[in-house]
């Protein structure tokens, strides 16, 4: 057996999806964007505020998916129906499964919708220009508090391969912080650093939402999205007789800006929904393996847009980025590490000893069928 074997399962094509939309969407603000144009605080403002609505609207659009799952458990229903009509049925309701259901929805809401206004906040209490810096090295943060928070919440237990992918973080997250915190001390850390901290909350219980009260991602984001327009809602009523809300935004470059918006809210939900995919069918520490690879990728835009380049700096931060990423791998279990045990606690490392002990047991209770068949063989040479 290899020492490091590699496991792909079909269902990480969400990572796949994901990452391929979010580059995608990257690339298109990119080249067609014009943020950079606009150096004054009520555009920053104001396009931070148009975003949280761009991200509330797609997740509105999941409805469309809530009626279609409709018309096709109303479907399947009628045809259960026909076929049990003339058969007696034990029906068993488990109403405990609903209850609280929409209190983790609210709460899950204003988790996602604080921290998704991390920026707008910002304008809205400081008049200070945020600049274009290195903030992913807080990726950190967002690794760190899903497995405390999955420790604490969804009581998921610590192996050997666990505590080694947790060395292999500190040894990337320590050149990774100390590069980011020195070139980006300024308040905005601890904003960030509260973001990612409600982003991971927010995926811890929506794992509880999907997998115990066995609600469908389409439905949780839906909902979500009616809990964040009310905010929106609430929000207008607050801000816009303050003047803190400018539908003046628009009056520059109005088609492309309202074309990119169209673009970031097509991509927003299948990009949602492949979210609460990972969540659904691995853990909320596989997002963070979604997000780690992306930081990569945001770090790599700032870079091509800093005026100065430091080489030493840059083979550092992506050398560490790639350290991580390699812990997380090991912490998800998608590359398994065969010596020292550190399979014992993995997925397939549990599947293959169950397979030796049922394998076991049932030689076990072959060899006392033979012994039987062995008695009874001697006592009826005795008795003839």
């Amino acid at each position: 057996m290899a020492w490091i074997s590699f496991k792909f399962y079909k269902n990480y094509y969400y990572f796949l999806i994901f990452w391929i939309l979010e580059l995608g969407t990257s690339i298109i603000k990119y080249f067609f964007d014009e943020n950079s144009t606009y150096n004054n605080i009520d555009y920053s403002r104001d396009n931070e505020y148009f975003h949280l609505i761009e991200l509330n609207i797609s997740d509105l659009l999941a409805g469309f998916f809530v009626l279609f799952t409709e018309m096709q458990m109303k479907t399947q229903k009628t045809e259960e129906v026909k076929k049990s009509k003339n058969t007696q049925e034990l029906i068993y309701n488990d109403y405990s499964i609903k209850r609280n259901k929409f209190v983790y929805v609210f709460i899950i809401s204003i988790f996602n919708f604080l921290g998704s206004s991390i920026e707008y906040f910002y304008y809205l209490i400081s008049d200070t220009k945020l600049k274009k810096e290195n903030f992913e090295w807080l990726i950190s943060v967002d690794i760190i508090t899903r497995i405390i928070f999955s420790k604490i919440i969804l009581k998921t237990r610590l192996y050997k391969h666990h505590i080694i992918s947790l060395i292999i973080f500190v040894i990337g997250f320590l050149p990774l912080t100390l590069c980011g915190f020195i070139n980006s001390l300024n308040f905005y850390i601890l904003l960030v650093f509260f973001r990612n901290v409600l982003y991971a909350l927010g995926d811890i219980f929506s794992k509880i939402l999907l997998t115990k009260k066995f609600v469908l991602p389409q439905y949780l984001i839906f909902w979500k999205g009616i809990f964040i327009f009310v905010i929106h809602i609430i929000l207008f009523i607050i801000l816009y007789p303050l003047g803190k809300i400018d539908f003046d935004y628009f009056s520059f470059y109005k088609t492309k800006k309202i074309l990119l918006g169209i673009v970031s809210i097509l991509t927003l939900l299948p990009k949602n929904l492949c979210v609460m995919k990972v969540i659904y069918l691995f853990t909320p520490q596989h997002v963070g393996f979604l997000n780690v690879v992306v930081s990569l990728k945001n770090y790599g835009l700032y870079i091509s847009n800093r005026d100065e380049k430091i080489a030493s700096e840059i083979i550092i931060t992506v050398l560490s980025f790639f350290v991580v990423i390699f812990g997380t791998l090991i912490f998800n279990e998608m590359i398994i590490i065969n010596i020292f045990e550190l399979d014992k606690g993995t997925k397939p490392g549990i599947i293959q000893r169950e397979k030796i002990e049922m394998d076991t047991s049932i030689l076990e209770e072959d060899l006392r069928n033979e012994e039987e068949l062995e008695q009874e063989q001697e006592q009826d040479e005795i008795k003839d």
